[in-house]
């Protein structure tokens, strides 16, 4: 593999960085931990990012070859625009430091992604998307309100620049193959080219083997927001109790709409919120602990979370969308919600709990840990390092 390459890429998400401890803090290891394992396959990775304070996050030590370069976050007031300027100078700065032209990688449907493709573009005549998810598709269908829905416009804004890089020589890697369909059908043929599924999302590290004590029902870890299915899950649960089926469920995850779930949960004693578990291990004995991972989303691209419970050999229960489909076949590596209502949900808790699916389950999982051998790091680094525009 060629290891003369210099990498730069862009985290909309925003961090901290600590320079005597040379780490970063950050509120999801989503995506941004397999950057830092792709360091190891080339010259060197620089992360370019917002720099926010974040007091509930995951702290992550840099390899000797990585190097962080924060931008101030950009303002919601008139003084947005120096904050714009700002930022493409010293992007601008960084990117002409290199003796050769860096690939450069950010995250696509996003303002930061979509602001540093256009200096990437406009200087090299290439770059690298990542797209996690069809955030259009679901953006306008959850519980928002109408200033939230004007405000999705902007991801139409982001979609057009994607796609018109895209027909100019630009790639896009992505978590889950259902959105390349999508977008394949708004492009040239000449474009598929520069489509890739990416789906690089476990660890290749030893995980915990699977416990046989189990504390509970169902586990959820996630984003505690609408359109991670968390409220539809409460209401499921909240519609068994009320025909005298208790299921224990544990959620873990921080958020937007940590109150609104507190508060939701505040009369259900079968529930348990834990908020965000920033150790790894501690939050795979949870996992391990518990007969099932449930994921009632409106949109994924590849779910970590999901991928680190199969290896587990913790059996799934999700919404077939995004890549899920990809790695979940019904009745064989999980199984498939067919709705987010919540009458749906209760319906197959309640049919996977009984206690003659036993043999089944177990079925699942072992087929389900066959399937993450593909999705470790160590093979899609390569991948992506290989494909690189």
């Amino acid at each position: 593999m060629e290891r003369n390459i210099n990498l730069v890429y862009f985290h909309s998400e925003g961090l901290s960085f600590d320079k005597v401890s040379d780490s970063i803090s950050v509120k999801s290891i989503n995506l941004i931990d397999f950057i830092l394992h792709v360091s190891f396959y080339v010259n060197s990775v620089t992360i370019v990012s917002p720099s926010i304070y974040i007091s509930d996050s995951f702290d992550l030590a840099l390899p000797s070859n990585v190097n962080i370069v924060q931008v101030p976050i950009i303002r919601k007031s008139p003084l947005a625009v120096i904050d714009l300027l700002k930022n493409y100078l010293k992007i601008k700065s960084l990117l002409l430091s290199f003796q050769y032209p860096p690939r450069t990688l950010s995250i696509g449907l996003s303002f930061f992604g979509t602001f540093t493709s256009i200096i990437c573009y406009k200087l090299f005549s290439k770059h690298n998307f990542i797209v996690r998810g069809d955030r259009l598709s679901t953006f306008f269908k959850s519980s928002r309100s109408i200033v939230m829905k004007l405000s999705g416009i902007r991801l139409y804004v982001y979609k057009f620049i994607m796609l018109f890089l895209v027909r100019n020589k630009c790639h896009i890697f992505f978590q889950g193959d259902s959105y390349i369909k999508k977008l394949q059908k708004m492009l040239p043929l000449n474009c598929s080219e520069r489509l890739f599924v990416l789906n690089a999302l476990v660890s290749d590290c030893d995980l915990p083997s699977r416990s046989q004590d189990k504390k509970f029902d169902l586990i959820f870890v996630g984003h505690i927001n609408q359109e991670k299915g968390v409220f539809d899950l409460v209401d499921a649960i909240e519609y068994l109790n009320s025909n005298n089926i208790s299921i224990s469920c544990l959620i873990i995850g921080g958020g937007s709409d940590t109150i609104r779930l507190e508060r939701s949960i505040s009369d259900i004693p079968n529930i348990t919120y834990l908020g965000l578990c920033t150790d790894r291990n501690l939050l795979y004995e949870h996992i391990i602990s518990s007969r099932f991972l449930i994921l009632p989303s409106y949109t994924e691209g590849m779910p970590r979370v999901l991928l680190e419970a199969m290896v587990l050999g913790v059996p799934i229960i999700a919404t077939k969308v995004g890549g899920i489909p990809n790695i979940i076949v019904d009745d064989f590596s999980g199984y498939l919600l067919e709705s987010h209502q919540y009458k749906h949900i209760a319906g197959k808790i309640k049919s996977l709990l009984r206690s003659d699916c036993s043999h089944q389950h177990l079925f699942v999982a072992k087929n389900a840990k066959l399937i993450t051998s593909s999705f470790l790091f160590s093979s899609r680094a390569s991948f992506l390092i290989n494909n690189l525009s």
